[in-house]
């Protein structure tokens, strides 16, 4: 081995055992040009079929020690056949795990392994990790990027990754320098896999070839204590600066005695906040719980530190475990920006229920800036005007669109959202209604006001959601794969049998109505349009009578001359009705009809706003903040022509806010940053 590192994250040692256990292999002991499976007594291959074409050789090409090494490369751009297992022996989930090996990535060419959780393998996969031709590595759990950095591509290095499993708390290091921790999925490791492979899908080239040198493990057991509470888990559901955040902690039970209340205190930025739980957790058991107080992601890398006290009313007997420390660098979102992704789903698909979890966290962490849309297949939700066109866009089930862009999985929309909210949207879609409840009629209006200069066709489309669906026949039963938890952890599904009867689902982001069509509204603008041009339409619904419109969004899309969604907007019926329904008959404001520009900008304590108006107007503007809060309004009074107006910035807050010029019945928006 080249090096050996051991970790203490914290500061704090663990209650541990002595009886640490080890392996390690120069594979010196093998004949070269042997294989692996055959002459080893613990390695193996993923269908445990040695000596064949998943077996490896043992090979004296290139080596970090001695003159032996494995090689393995991949013969197809689907990667394998090479498949190399080694089980650790038993499935650890309390204590400290290290692993340690040597890597060359052949030039030119990339890499993959993984962890297992389970002893058989291809039940729980914990962690992915892809080395791609160019030097980057990327791990992911679940198909949720979790670390990226770069690996010296075409020279030996060292890998470790130091786990501590009563925090879930895993580290990558690479030739001893620690390149960042992560939280996989779940928490239990019991064998890795290597495979040659680098897709297309990670950015590899097709080509996967690599030398494995140096292999060791060490475990370190953890003996229970009497009283013992650890934080394991800490998710942020929304990494973005903006909707207020409710903390997911996951605290497991280390110790022989029941727990049945304890506090949590997360602290960000100096302002902890405490809450109280009080529940049943037996030994080895684990819970997640949410976080009741929230606190709003400012701009910036910061950590937030979650701590676990008083434990049954009192102190627990091993502190090492009680806090749990992550990193937070939210994105700052595009003003006006909304993100669609469309779930391809439906009751009979035992592989759905993820879709449905991921769709329901990403309406909780981004809220206003996520619209969701579960279009469901054969079943008794499904609309066919919806699903028969979209099912021309996907592979299969569960799948999703996000702004229809090219199919991804379902656990890959927060990854996707990420990208796509900081981009800056072409248009603004502001949401108005009048719903009539005596006669279920929803008459919508959607006002467009485009932001860069566009041509082609694009066009508009109108979509009504409902939450809370509920159903008594079995076409509302949910087949679940995820039953038992064989499969990992999946939002609460683990817990549920193989088919969840009617009486026990509620299905949320329900498509319920498209309008006009999938492909949307023909010639809804001219073929070229200028910024600062706005346009208005008006859509008319019949609510069906089993509708709830108190659970209710209208989503209205704005798609591309190239067929993908450039931006959206959304709206509960009542926060529709708030923002007022713009009747037929207005006329659309083209870019001359006024001027707005705003500078200096960014701003310190002022900033002018440059207004020109066509004619006598009253003009009133209104200052929100990167989550849609009104921060500030003046009204200006009268203006026509050309005028020069002050706003005074000196009590805002560093950051981005949308500055909105209301001029009579026109309204223009512009970006302002205040330093």
């Amino acid at each position: 081995m080249k090096k050996t590192t051991t970790l203490l994250l914290g500061g704090m040692a663990l209650a541990l055992t002595c009886s640490a256990q080890t392996f390690s292999d120069d594979f010196e002991n093998y004949t070269p040009g042997g294989f692996l499976g055959v002459q080893s007594t613990v390695w193996t291959t993923w269908n445990g079929s040695t000596g064949g074409q998943t077996d490896v050789q043992v090979v004296t090409t290139n080596a970090s020690s001695g003159s032996n090494s494995i090689y393995l490369d991949a013969t197809s751009g689907t990667g394998g056949p090479e498949d190399i297992l080694l089980p650790f022996t038993a499935e650890y989930n309390t204590g400290v795990f290290t692993y340690e090996m040597d890597f060359f990535v052949e030039a030119n060419k990339g890499a993959y392994f993984n962890f297992q959780a389970e002893d058989v393998p291809g039940e729980v996969w914990v962690m992915d990790c892809f080395l791609t031709e160019d030097g980057t590595m990327t791990i992911s759990s679940g198909g949720a990027e979790l670390l990226k950095t770069t690996y010296p591509n075409g020279d030996w290095f060292t890998i470790t990754v130091d786990i501590r499993l009563n925090t879930n708390t895993w580290e990558l290091l690479l030739d001893g320098d620690s390149k960042g921790t992560f939280t996989p999925i779940v928490n239990q490791i019991a064998g890795l896999n290597l495979y040659p492979n680098n897709p297309g899908t990670q950015g590899g080239n097709g080509e996967a070839g690599f030398w494995v040198d140096d292999v060791s493990y060490d475990v370190t057991p953890f003996t229970l204590p009497t009283l013992n509470a650890a934080v394991s888990g800490v998710d942020v559901p929304g990494k973005i600066v903006g909707p207020t955040q409710f903390l997911e902690v996951t605290v497991r039970n280390l110790g022989t005695d029941p727990i049945n209340s304890f506090d949590l205190t997360a602290d960000y930025k100096g302002s902890p906040i405490t809450n109280t739980f009080n529940t049943i957790l037996l030994s080895m058991e684990s819970t997640t719980v949410t976080m009741s107080d929230g606190f709003v992601l400012e701009q910036g890398a910061e950590t937030i530190t979650v701590t676990v006290s008083n434990v049954n009313g009192g102190t627990d007997d091993e502190a090492s475990d009680n806090t749990k420390i992550i990193s937070v660098d939210p994105s700052v979102p595009a003003i006006g920006k909304v993100v669609v992704a469309e779930e391809a789903t439906g009751t009979w698909c035992q592989w759905c229920p993820r879709g449905a979890v991921m769709m329901d966290r990403m309406e909780q962490g981004y809220n206003s800036l996520f619209a969701g849309i579960a279009v469901h297949n054969n079943d008794p939700m499904m609309i066919p005007e919806y699903d028969t066109p979209f099912g021309d866009y996907i592979g299969g089930y569960p799948s999703a669109l996000v702004d229809r862009e090219p199919e991804v999985d379902p656990s890959e929309i927060e990854v996707e959202f990420l990208e796509n909210v900081l981009v800056d949207p072409s248009g603004v879609i502001d949401v108005g209604a009048v719903y009539e409840s005596s006669t279920n009629m929803l008459q919508v209006s959607l006002t467009t006001t485009f932001k860069a200069d566009v041509s082609g066709d694009w066009r508009l489309v109108v979509v009504l959601t409902e939450d809370g669906v509920t159903g008594t026949g079995s076409g509302y039963n949910q087949s679940n794969a995820y039953a038992g938890g064989g499969n990992g952890v999946m939002g609460g599904y683990e817990n549920l049998p193989a088919s969840v009867p009617a009486s026990q689902m509620v299905y949320n982001h329900v498509a319920r109505v498209i309008s006009p069509s999938f492909a949307g509204l023909e010639q809804s603008f001219p073929t070229d349009i200028l910024s600062g041009n706005e346009f208005y339409h008006q859509f008319e619904f019949e609510l069906n009578t089993e509708w709830d419109p108190a659970r209710m969004h209208i989503i209205g899309m704005l798609i591309g001359d190239n067929g993908r969604i450039d931006n959206a907007g959304k709206a509960t019926i009542e926060e529709a009705e708030a923002n007022g329904f713009v009747p037929t008959g207005i006329v659309a404001r083209t870019a001359e009809n006024n001027a707005f520009d705003v500078f200096p900008n960014p701003a310190t304590d002022w900033t002018v706003l440059s207004v020109t108006t066509s004619q006598k107007e009253a003009v009133k503007v209104t200052v929100y903040d990167v989550a849609g809060k009104i921060v500030a309004t003046q009204n200006f009074g009268q203006i026509d022509g050309k005028r020069r107006l002050t706003l005074s910035t000196a009590e805002f807050n560093s950051g981005l806010y949308l500055i909105e010029l209301q001029a009579g019945a026109e309204r223009h928006t512009e970006r302002l940053m205040v330093k």
